[in-house]
């Protein structure tokens, strides 16, 4: 796994480094922050066991240096696509798994920044994996072909609201969620016509999530495909964006990671920043503490 930060005030970003260096493979990493404390997940095979397990990584001084990192996952059911979020001393995980293979999902929070975890536990009907979480309220948004499905708990996941269809441009797939106060942001790969290709779509909610408010395309629409899209917001409730381009690779299945920011709440944005410098990356996610911005990414410049 490599990371990155930005530092406001500072020019660009930092040079990558590596967290993980085990000797079997990982991927889909996902990062989080709060404060000066920032997590990473991500999905790895595990040592005499048939299936792949969750591994957690903390810093406590804004990514300059980091613990050990710690196997959170389960022994019997595998992992596939986790995610990640914070507020505050909570963090919250959720996956699927490969055995039950049905709508449930589980998940598993600390109270104490990750220090220590509880129970893993069962999400049952869940209408999406891509989540938020703020105090002790969690956002679940769910992307399926031609649908988007929002719901949210006010009770860390004892009760679930009644889930919501989103109104969107067109096709949609996958989703991300993030929350700051009264507003609630939303990106999906979507199939903007007549573009044939994947774009990233962003939608918000400035009412807790009562309303939305019509989506816009936040990348170039081409006919070159962006994909794999992650979302945060900081702490002024601006949302920050990061997803992969392949507007610069060759052929393969690797690309550049883009990011883009707005400053008055998902009105308007800023130009797109390529933050790789070879087209070998996959599956960005974006944090951000403080004024500091973080992507982590799979990298492949030195082979699969």
């Amino acid at each position: 796994m490599l990371l990155t930060t930005l530092i406001y005030g500072q020019p660009g970003w930092t040079e990558d480094r590596r967290l993980s260096f085990a000797s079997f493979r990982g991927w889909h990493p996902r990062v989080a922050a709060a404060g000066e404390t920032v997590h990473v997940i991500w999905e790895a095979e595990f040592l005499g066991s048939s299936y792949d397990s969750l591994f957690y990584k903390r810093s406590s001084d804004a990514g300059e240096t980091w613990q050990r990192e710690y196997n959170i996952g389960p022994p019997d059911t595998g992992i596939i696509g986790p995610r990640l979020g914070c507020c505050d001393t909570i963090v919250f995980t959720i996956w699927g798994n490969d055995v039950f293979k049905k709508s449930n999902l589980r998940c598993r929070y600390s109270t104490n920044g990750g220090i220590s975890w509880g129970d893993i536990m069962e999400i049952e009907n869940a209408v999406g994996i891509e989540f938020q979480v703020s105090t002790d309220t969690i956002h679940i948004i769910g992307g399926k072909i031609d649908t988007a499905l929002f719901t949210k708990s006010t009770d860390l996941g004892t009760s679930w609201s009644i889930p919501e269809t989103l109104d969107t441009n067109s096709r949609t797939t996958n989703a991300d969620i993030v929350a700051i106060d009264s507003f609630v942001y939303a990106i999906f790969e979507t199939y903007p016509i007549p573009g044939p290709y994947e774009e990233i779509e962003f939608v918000r909610s400035t009412n807790y999530g009562l309303t939305w408010q019509r989506p816009q395309i936040i990348s170039d629409i081409d006919t070159i495909p962006g994909i794999r899209e992650d979302i945060a917001v900081d702490s002024l409730g601006n949302p920050h964006v990061c997803w992969i381009d392949y507007k610069y690779a060759g052929p393969g299945f690797t690309g550049d990671v883009f990011y883009r920011r707005s400053t008055d709440h998902g009105l308007t944005w800023e130009p797109i920043v390529k933050l790789t410098s070879v087209s070998k990356a996959l599956n960005p996610s974006i944090a951000v503490e403080g004024t500091n911005v973080h992507v982590v990414w799979e990298d492949y410049r030195l082979g699969a």
